[in-house]
């Protein structure tokens, strides 16, 4: 049986996600982003002088010398929701039908929280990005119908 263990959750590491709009086409670990991913607060705080949601907060970063504008996507899922970085735990306690089966029982744990998940569009790119946002508020929405949330 599979299942989300979220018990330890509140112990886990949080973190700021982003979701940049580029091919890396690099999978490992890299130092890129430690100096050359950095929020423009001054523009950040002009751009929001008007906007009173915190939900509707833009976000101005750079990604070597482009920049990058982006809103959380946390709050289109609602008030006190949370995203979690989970892996994967293969349990040893299968039940006599999985071992018959002879499938392997998964579980997850987080091991680390999201506080805000950002996603990004190029700067003069903002309509996509607007566009991009309802279309997931849509499709989160179809999916409460369906499932009867």
């Amino acid at each position: 049986m599979n299942s989300i263990d979220l018990s330890s959750s509140n112990s886990a590491k949080e973190y700021l996600g982003h979701l940049v709009p580029c091919k890396i086409r690099y999978n490992g670990p890299s130092d890129e982003f430690t100096d050359n991913f950095n929020m423009d607060n001054e523009e950040m705080e002009v751009l929001n002088n008007d906007v009173a949601d915190e939900s509707k907060q833009v976000y101005v970063n750079y990604i070597r010398g482009r920049k990058i504008i982006g809103q959380d996507v946390l709050p289109i899922f609602g008030e006190g929701s949370k995203a979690f970085l989970t892996e994967n735990v293969i349990s040893s306690d299968a039940t006599m039908e999985e071992e018959f089966d002879n499938t392997e029982s998964i579980n997850a744990k987080p091991i680390a929280t999201l506080n805000k998940l950002i996603n990004y569009e190029r700067d003069g790119n903002e309509s996509r990005l607007s566009s991009e946002l309802q279309k997931f508020q849509e499709y989160i929405e179809l999916n409460d119908i369906i499932h009867n949330n």
